[in-house]
């Protein structure tokens, strides 16, 4: 079980001697001093630093569509985090990773409790996440618990907007996240992190990766653990929720993954993944749950929660202009979720057993047909798998899907590149039953300067039905698939040599078909899933970069969302919402890291009508979070991170209060 709720004192207090060594290591000490004093000993430090960066690399076997072959970049807008982003915001799971990203709005929900992701409007269930790219999802409610993945093995995370390109597959009805792992590679090394806040927060986190002749491998660890969050001082108590400490908040988690790699040639590569991931989940219960019972929020606890996957990779290249790549998986999760009936968690009312196993094959071949024209097509083939275990009895689902696209790209001038292609998917449901979806997609990218770039893509992207529309509660097996017209303009401009970059774009969402749950007339809360929604969302997203000196980058960023939705429920709800993000970082050669992040959201990004409080109903709250550290001794670097600097009491979602101020003390260490 995870470890008990128990309320802590004074962080300070409890911790006393931990700060006070903490102190005496970050005070600077004429040792440090010594040994960053001369010029020439900061240089040879700063290259060895570099030289040792280079030697985990990202997995370039994983990246679906590589932006560097493409050759006036991304027909779409990209936002792009790198593992250096991660460390300096103190991110430690993917839901970290997201806090800052623009247009997306992270959101906890559910019985469960879990964090998902929505972007430009879309929610969670209508935007893929790939690793490697493998797709990662729930086959049975169609979205992903972000907080329970990891963040140990990530090189970059790339937030693709728009229409997406073909080669990303079936499903990519909104926004992709596409995460990219680790390889080893050049000298062997070894990283490392560990944090601790108050109520027992600890973070421990190890990597390692290598070369070896032709061969490379990298393999990665964490444990985490808690015993909870405190809300913010002026946090209104509930009935369910009647102190400062956030009721059954704690958790445990275990990770471990590996990639070994073969370069065969030059060209040709094969690599071999897999991990384990295990964890003992509290779920935070809605402080409203009994205040509005009709509502029926129960409480849960995961006794476990556990996952793994084994993926193959493959790369070759036929002659001068052919090359091929493919990856077959296996992911498997598993959860074992106890409810009660009351805050009490004293008298178990039920338990139910999940397990669900996502078996696939992507394959993909890129032609050059001349240097201006290149050809892609691919396959992929997947089957979802759906095991359920409660009080009831049991239930066993299963789908397939096959997918095929076909993609272009000419560049009939150095400034312009044109892309057309399509998608073909067909989900089977059964023997007799099948929905297909065909999705075509062009864009076009112009940049006639080096220093201004426009971009435009239209496309019609679909989602196919997940296991839960058509097998949950009253089960519909007649639906059809959800459509989205996607379109996105943008201009980006630089000025002063790169130093300074803007961009404006804006997006639009026209959704037919969204399939929703309906109550059917009659006794009983049994319903079923239909085609019945419309919405359309709109809006404009402005960034700006500075590259303020070779030590300190500023970036800003601003999204407008407006969504009107049309339901048989409400056909004339509307709601809006503003994003404002900004942040500054500064990485000094000789040791000394210090940033600052800020979000800034007010609207209804999530909103639906309900009978919870109105001031919860319109969300509007400012984080800011921070971090500093300083390089006492080569590849020593311990750190200060501060969460909601300001304490501010605010929610993402009715009835799920965030934590308060956090602070967390910890070491990197690299060698």
């Amino acid at each position: 079980m995870p470890p008990s709720n128990t309320r802590a004192s004074s962080f300070f207090q409890d911790h006393i001697v931990t700060w006070s060594i903490l102190i005496l290591v970050l005070w600077p000490s004429p040792l440090a001093f010594g040994a960053k004093s001369e010029p020439s000993s900061q240089v040879e430090n700063l290259f060895d630093f570099l030289q040792e960066e280079q030697s985990l690399q990202k997995f370039e076997l994983g990246e679906i569509v590589n932006a560097t072959n493409q050759p006036l970049g991304p027909s779409t807008s990209v936002f792009e985090i790198t593992d250096q982003d991660l460390l300096d915001q103190h991110a430690r799971s993917l839901s970290d990773a997201l806090r800052f990203v623009p247009s997306l709005f992270l959101s906890v929900w559910g019985t469960t409790g879990q964090s998902n992701a929505s972007i430009r409007g879309l929610t969670a269930r209508q935007n893929v996440v790939f690793i490697d790219g493998r797709p990662v999802y729930d086959p049975w409610f169609g979205d992903l618990r972000l907080e329970n993945l990891p963040i140990d093995n990530i090189a970059t995370i790339k937030v693709i907007h728009g229409p997406v390109d073909p080669a990303y597959g079936p499903n990519t009805l909104g926004s992709v996240i596409n995460i990219v792992t680790k390889r080893g590679t050049g000298t062997p090394t070894t990283r490392a992190t560990t944090s601790y806040e108050s109520h027992n927060t600890q973070d421990y986190w190890v990597e390692h990766g290598a070369s070896r002749g032709d061969w490379n491998y990298y393999v990665t660890g964490s444990y985490r653990r808690t015993n909870g969050f405190s809300l913010a001082k002026d946090f209104s108590p509930t009935v369910v929720q009647p102190g400062e400490f956030r009721e059954q908040s704690s958790f445990s988690k275990k990770n471990i993954s590996t990639n070994i790699g073969y370069d065969v040639g030059p060209e040709d590569r094969i690599a071999l993944l897999a991990g384990y991931y295990t964890a003992e989940l509290d779920t935070p219960p809605n402080i409203h749950a009994e205040a509005f019972p009709r509502f029926g929020i129960p409480f849960n606890r995961f006794v476990d929660w556990s996952r793994w996957y084994v993926d193959l990779y493959g790369q070759t290249k036929v002659g001068d202009r052919l090359s091929l790549r493919g990856n077959g998986y296996i992911d498997r999760f598993h959860n074992s979720l106890d409810t009660f009936p009351d805050s009490t968690y004293q008298t178990m009312s039920g338990n139910s057993k999940f397990t669900n196993i996502v078996m696939g094959f992507n394959g993909q071949a890129t032609l050059t047909v001349a240097d201006q024209l290149k050809v892609k097509g691919g396959i992929f083939l997947k089957q979802d798998q759906h095991r359920e275990q409660d009080n009831v009895g049991k239930e066993e689902h299963d789908t397939f899907t096959t997918g095929y696209f076909l993609d272009t790209e000419w560049a009939p001038l150095p400034m312009i590149v044109f892309s057309a292609g399509m998608n073909y998917d067909v989900l089977y449901i059964n023997q007799d039953q099948t929905v297909s979806a065909l999705s075509p997609r062009g864009s076009i990218v112009f940049q006639p300067q080096p220093s201004t770039r426009l971009h435009a893509a239209i496309g019609r992207k679909s989602r196919l039905p997940r296991l839960l529309n058509l097998y949950g509660s009253i089960g519909n097996t007649d639906l059809n698939e959800e459509r989205n017209l996607v379109t996105e303009i943008g201009v980006q401009q630089s000025y002063s040599d790169d130093r300074v970059v803007t961009r404006v774009i804006g997006f639009r969402n026209d959704v037919k078909d969204k399939i929703e749950f309906v109550r059917l007339p009659g006794p009983g809360r049994r319903g079923q899933d239909k085609n019945i929604e419309e919405f359309t969302a709109m809006g404009v997203e402005a960034s700006l970069s500075v590259a303020v000196t070779e030590s300190t980058h500023m970036s800003l960023d601003y999204t407008y969302t407006h969504i009107d939705v049309d339901t048989p429920i409400d056909p004339n709800f509307d709601r809006s919402f503003h994003q404002l993000n900004g942040g500054i970082q500064y990485n000094a050669p000789w040791g000394l890291g210090a940033g600052l992040q800020l979000s800034y959201i007010d609207g209804d990004p999530d909103a639906f009508p309900t009978n919870f409080p109105d001031e919860e109903s319109h969300v509007n709250f400012v984080l800011v979070n921070g971090k500093i550290s300083y390089e006492v001794w080569k590849g020593w670097k311990p750190f200060l991170a501060i969460e909601n600097l300001t304490d501010s009491n605010y929610v993402r979602n009715i009835g799920y209060p965030e934590p308060g101020r956090r602070l967390f003390m910890g070491l990197n260490v690299q060698f």
